[in-house]
Formats: structure tokens, C-alpha cells, sequence
């Protein structure tokens, strides 16, 4: 594996590959950010991933940078390769096995918290002292609180229906097949 990893730099120092590959690389992943913007997870994962780098500041740089990627030569590459990947390379192998060096370290025992269970601070008692509402159902009635449109195209539509914390605004659309519709 270590050969081949080193044979393909040697490859990119040398300029050994198709020019063609740029621009294919470039469409790829063009595609891959066409596709992935069409779901609103991989668009808000793009505005907090370029927010987080730089707080929104470098926008343009994000946005430009798949075009930038297309105006990379192939001498860039391997101007890149000669200047960076040279023969400061790190090697890890990767062994399987038990390692007969670990240190076991005991777990300590579990110090106990006291607790004061009966203890309560200014802001629980203020909310302990709040008089309580039993919550009372909204039951709708159909015939008051539903409009409905005009029988050729029958709409039914509910709005503004509120409480305290929530409010709503339901619209049901019910497409019927009309005698007098023409096919």
C-alpha cells in the first residue's frame, strides 16, 4: 500500500496523469453540491459550516470556491506537488493484536454528594407561589369556525385560532369531482 500511495506522488510530481481529470474532478463535485442543496439539512449544514469558519465574512470565498477549483492547471498541480509532497512523509502501520504493555488503572471508588433534598431557592418558591390554570380544551365547532368556499372549487379553511403559547392556521384544500366539470 505504502508503494502504491508513494508511486501516485510520484505520479503527480511528474505530471503523469491526464489533464482531463481536472475538469471531471471539478463537474463531480459540482454535482455533488447541486444535489446536496436541494435538502434543507445540507443547506443549513453549508450556512453554519461557513459561518462557523469565519462568521459569514469570507461568503464569497465559499461560494466561489468550486469555480476556483476550475482555473487550476495541471502545472499547478504539479508545482504543488514538487513544493509540498516531497519526502517528509509520516508512516503509521497499523498492527492487530492485544498489547501486553497497557497499565491497568484502577477505577476509584464513588465519593457520595450530599444532597439537600429540602432546600429551595428564592426562584422555586416564587414559582411555587404561582397560582395555577387547569388547561380547558378548545373544541372547534364546524359550523361556526370552518369556512368553506364556493361548491365548484370547495375550500375549507380554519385561521386564527389562538392560545397563549400556540397559535395556528389550518387550510384543507378538498378537490371533489363536479358533475358539470369538463374532462
Amino acid at each position: 500500500m505504502k508503494d502504491l500511495l508513494l508511486s501516485q506522488l510520484e505520479a503527480l510530481r511528474k505530471g503523469d496523469f491526464d489533464a482531463s481529470l481536472i475538469p471531471a474532478i471539478v463537474n463531480n463535485i459540482k454535482l455533488d453540491e447541486i444535489e446536496g442543496l436541494e435538502s434543507n439539512e445540507n443547506r443549513a449544514n453549508t450556512l453554519m459550516d461557513a459561518f462557523i469558519k469565519h462568521r459569514g465574512k469570507n461568503w464569497n470565498y465559499d461560494v466561489g470556491m468550486i469555480d476556483a477549483m476550475g482555473k487550476v492547471t495541471k502545472k499547478d498541480i504539479t508545482d504543488f506537488a514538487n513544493q509540498y509532497l516531497k519526502d517528509n512523509y509520516l508512516l503509521v502501520y497499523k498492527r492487530k493484536g492485544e498489547d501486553k504493555n497497557i497499565v491497568k488503572v484502577e477505577k476509584p471508588p464513588i465519593t457520595p454528594v450530599a444532597v439537600n433534598r429540602d432546600a429551595q431557592s428564592d426562584f422555586l418558591k416564587k414559582v411555587a407561589e404561582m397560582p395555577e390554570t387547569p388547561v380547558q380544551p378548545l373544541w372547534l365547532d364546524f359550523q361556526k369556525d370552518i369556512q368553506k368556499g364556493k361548491p365548484e372549487r370547495p375550500i375549507c379553511c380554519m385561521c386564527k385560532i389562538r392560545i397563549t403559547v400556540f397559535s395556528a392556521c389550518i387550510t384543507a384544500s378538498i378537490w371533489a369531482t363536479s358533475p358539470t366539470a369538463s374532462s
